[in-house]
């Protein structure tokens, strides 16, 4: 939860990040907003710290990446999406990739 909205985020049928976002004064869900092209192999996981949002996932070559939105961050505006990064390198679960 960020300045009082909810955000969920999904992975579509064609492997791509996306999001909507839950606004409690209109009570109203966005439509799906995506970010990004990438192709990921896991479903995005996501953590708060502050008023940084940070969503992680596994690319479909089995790298660990992750995009951000942080309100106080200026990329161009205030609180733009952050570009995909690579982190860690190839992540292995159970033994597989």
């Amino acid at each position: 939860m960020a300045k009082d909205r909810l955000t969920v985020f999904g992975r579509t049928a064609h492997g791509t990040l996306t999001h909507q976002v839950l606004r409690p004064k209109l009570q109203k869900w966005t439509d799906w907003i995506h970010l990004g092209d990438g192709q990921l192999s896991s479903g995005p996981a996501s953590v708060m710290a502050g008023d940084r949002l940070t969503v992680f996932a596994r690319t479909a070559h089995g790298t660990l990446t992750h995009k951000f939105y942080d309100p106080q961050q200026r990329n161009g505006r205030v609180g733009s999406i952050s570009r995909e990064e690579n982190l860690l390198g190839t992540v292995c679960l159970d033994g597989r990739r």
